[in-house]
């Protein structure tokens, strides 16, 4: 159940960049926490109200991934480098203007479709 929340005070851009940017980090979580992507959400705000180092003029971005039980440290630094690329390579915002935090949840901790993970069958 890996989810991504993206907040970037970066203008909003056009459909079809937002539709390649949601693809394209969903596609990198589920590689990252080995889970397929049928159980990967992504969400993510622009336009948000966000200063970094007291400063308001440049782009920031802060982003929070979740997950069950996925979330090693190899992984966490695999997925920092990816996200901070994407999120630079899509939306504009400088890599050294990028927070990212991790969270990861024990099974049990999860709801999806009515019930929490460890009574679940989960697709793929």
């Amino acid at each position: 159940m890996p989810c991504i929340k993206v907040l970037t005070s970066a203008p909003k851009p056009d459909k079809e960049t937002i539709d390649v940017f949601l693809k394209k980090i969903s596609a990198t979580l589920a590689k990252h926490t080995d889970r397929p992507e049928a159980l990967v959400m992504t969400a993510v705000n622009f336009d948000f109200s966000m200063s970094f180092a007291g400063s308001t003029e440049q782009p920031v971005c802060f982003i929070e991934v979740r997950s069950i039980s996925r979330l090693e440290q190899q992984r966490l630094i695999a997925m920092c480098q990816d996200f901070c690329q994407e999120v630079n390579e899509h939306l504009g915002v400088s890599k050294d203007h990028i927070y990212l935090t991790f969270q990861d949840f024990t099974d049990g901790m999860w709801g999806w479709n009515g019930a929490v993970t460890g009574t679940l069958t989960l697709p793929g």
